[in-house]
């Protein structure tokens, strides 16, 4: 199984110029096929929102087939826990690599890529 991995570490402290890492969770999120994670974590006040592009079916964590054999994006979004809310996979016939996501004013989010 191939799966995204995700760990977020917090930087509390810059006390003699050394930074201390905390974890503050760890999960993984995939289906039985490459899921890629490529873009940024967009933190909000509810969690995070995580990014990547997937070959996999719905199997584990990931809800959706792809439309194809070829990689669709693919966004997971998780509480501040790292507990999966919910996941969408966006895709068409060919090949869609995300490059780019980005929270928007109105509170949703902006997926950047090729297709």
């Amino acid at each position: 199984m191939k799966v995204f991995i995700f760990i977020l570490i917090s930087i509390y402290s810059f006390s003699y110029s050394k930074a201390q890492l905390v974890k503050q969770w760890d999960n993984r999120f995939g289906g039985t096929q490459a899921d890629l994670p490529f873009s940024n974590i967009i933190e909000t006040k509810n969690g995070y929102l995580l990014s990547g592009w997937s070959y996999g079916d719905s199997s584990y964590d990931k809800s959706q087939n792809n439309w194809s054999s070829w990689p669709d994006f693919w966004i997971v979004k998780s509480d501040l826990y790292g507990n999966k809310i919910w996941d969408k996979r966006f895709g068409g016939y060919t090949a869609e690599i995300l490059y780019a996501s980005s929270m928007a004013k109105d509170g949703g989010y902006l997926l950047g890529g090729y297709s």
